[in-house]
């Protein structure tokens, strides 16, 4: 059975991986379309930013309906 926290630390590590590549990506895209390299950082920064604040208020509305019990598929 693995512990609560380093279930955590895998979910959080493995978020952070996925939204460091996202923003990279959404960078050079910008970059690509723009060609204004401060421009793509900005846009990059911001969705960065947005979509925190989402995946935030998301776990808020999924832990007040499932609550902080872990299922049996998660042990």
């Amino acid at each position: 059975m693995r512990s609560i926290f380093k279930k955590f630390a895998e979910d959080f590590f493995l978020a952070a991986e996925w939204r460091i590549i996202a923003t990279f990506i959404t960078v050079l895209v910008v970059y690509i379309v723009s060609g204004d390299i401060k421009l793509s950082l900005q846009i990059g920064g911001l969705e960065a930013i947005a979509k925190m604040i989402v995946q935030s208020i998301w776990i808020r509305i999924r832990v007040k309906k499932d609550g902080y019990r872990m299922k049996k598929h998660e042990i």
